[in-house]
């Protein structure tokens, strides 16, 4: 789902997320859940419709030295909505 050559695959940019929580020692399994999936419909005039997808996750955090590194690994990813 490609708007244009500059925007990421929600696919891809979940994929590096869980890179970098694992890398700031979160176990996926035991520590990440799905609190929401959505959709949105974007209208573009003279240009094609667009559903973009999206996901909201919860990551507990149990010390400042964890909330430190997620924070860190999500910014290098440029995941900015945290």
């Amino acid at each position: 789902m490609k708007d244009d050559k500059r925007k990421e695959t929600l696919e891809k940019l979940e994929q590096k997320m869980f890179d970098q929580l694992t890398k700031a020692a979160i176990d996926l399994n035991k520590y990440v859940s799905i609190l929401n999936m959505m959709s949105h419909l974007q209208y573009r005039w003279l240009r094609k419709d667009e559903i973009g997808p999206g996901k909201k996750y919860q990551i507990p955090a149990h010390d400042a030295a964890t909330v430190r590194k997620v924070y860190e690994g999500l910014h290098n990813i440029k995941i900015s909505d945290i």
